[in-house]
């Protein structure tokens, strides 16, 4: 039980992570879409 959750919650936290930082990304390219682009690669 206690191996199941201490395997569980990292990857948890991870899929958590990374669906924050996927969010993030497309909310930052809308705004980079509407906006004034400010930094040109």
């Amino acid at each position: 039980m206690s191996k199941k959750i201490s395997i569980l919650l990292p990857v948890g936290f991870f899929l958590l992570f990374s669906l924050s930082v996927t969010i993030a990304a497309t909310l930052v390219a809308e705004d980079k879409k509407t906006a004034k682009p400010k930094l040109s690669p």
